[in-house]
């Protein structure tokens, strides 16, 4: 027997918003578990770690310790910069010698 075609929907992957990361903040900060601000966000609880990873800072306390936080106002800022590093993709594909030959021809 053959299956004709797959009945599970794939996934649609969206980015975390400014909103979302706030909200996410609150939480923690009302020391709510990872796994209760996904259900509370609807998002995968991979998704609330790897955010509270790249959103959580060390700040020295007036005692000198070091205290953990996570901070939404990081993880927009870091979301930015790398939205702006993602490589454009070259019509030409990843042929960085063809790249350069064609862009000194039409320089010269």
């Amino acid at each position: 027997m053959e299956q004709d075609h797959c009945i599970i929907p794939s996934k649609k992957y969206r980015h975390m918003t400014e909103k979302e990361r706030y909200k996410m903040e609150a939480l923690l900060d009302s020391k709510k578990s990872h796994g209760e601000i996904a259900v509370l966000l609807g998002r995968d609880r991979s998704t609330i770690y790897r955010e509270s990873r790249r959103g959580t800072i060390k700040r020295i306390q007036t005692d000198l310790t070091e205290k953990k936080k996570y901070r939404a106002n990081v993880a927009q800022n870091d979301y930015i910069k790398r939205c702006r590093n993602r490589e454009r993709s070259l019509k030409i594909g990843k042929d960085r010698r063809l790249e350069e030959y064609i862009r000194r021809k039409i320089t010269q």
